[in-house]
């Protein structure tokens, strides 16, 4: 099932990722760089992507509660 599922996704992504990449359209010969109401967003998330990865169980304690499950999962076993 999730072979089929990948290859339906193939499937429907690869005219997304032809017209993008190879195909490209006349109306976007000239762009300029991004604004930065549309860079800032992007560069908070890129922070905290790193932080989250530096410092998993920093704040919100997101390694420790996945470890929790993972464990409380493997230890149960399988019903």
């Amino acid at each position: 099932m999730l072979l089929l599922s990948g290859l339906l996704n193939a499937g429907y992504f690869f005219p997304i990722v032809v017209r993008a990449y190879f195909r490209p359209s006349k109306h976007f010969e000239r762009f300029d760089e991004a604004l930065p109401s549309m860079l800032i967003p992007l560069l908070l998330t890129a922070a905290f992507a790193v932080l989250l990865g530096i410092y998993p169980d920093g704040i919100f304690h997101f390694y420790s509660l996945s470890a929790e499950a993972a464990l409380g999962v493997v230890a149960r076993g399988a019903p």
